[in-house]
């Protein structure tokens, strides 16, 4: 487990809630953290090396731009998860990914520019991760669920 210190959590922080939108975003955020860019760099890229960090961009409201979206639920092995997991992050339309306890134990969100394209990524995900059942729950209500770490 990735232990974070003060400054991590404030930058995880900033990453997330607070990213500056200036020419030179990592300069700012280091300016407003008290440290050098070099060091937000380099904190940015252990993050990211430990997995505390998927990607930096832009997140979208996918139903406001016309795109389609579904959660996905996926009953693997134990000895497979990891593998599942490589596979479906390999997708750039999977924008979360993750284990949970019960039957179904991989769940990801997966999004696309239409219904077909939607149904033929996920048929392709199946084809790869070979699940024993899966689920498709397209939202019918979005909820965003928030996280801060304590400085």
């Amino acid at each position: 487990m990735t232990i974070f210190d003060s400054i991590d959590s404030q930058l995880i922080n900033q990453l997330q809630y607070e990213f500056p939108l200036v020419k030179k975003p990592y300069e700012e955020l280091a300016n407003r953290l008290n440290i050098s860019e070099d060091e937000v760099l380099s904190r940015v890229r252990r993050l990211y090396a430990d997995g505390v960090i998927r990607d930096i961009g832009a997140i979208f409201n996918s139903n406001m731009i016309g795109l389609v979206s579904t959660l996905v639920a996926l009953q693997v092995s134990e000895d497979t998860i990891d593998e599942a997991a490589r596979i479906i992050s390999s997708y750039a339309e999977v924008t979360h990914n993750y284990e949970r306890e019960g039957d179904y134990n991989v769940w990801f969100t997966l999004t696309a520019a239409s219904e077909e394209a939607l149904t033929s990524t996920l048929t392709e995900i199946r084809e790869r991760v070979r699940p024993s059942r899966y689920l498709s729950v397209p939202a019918k209500r979005v909820f965003k669920i928030k996280t801060n770490f304590r400085a």
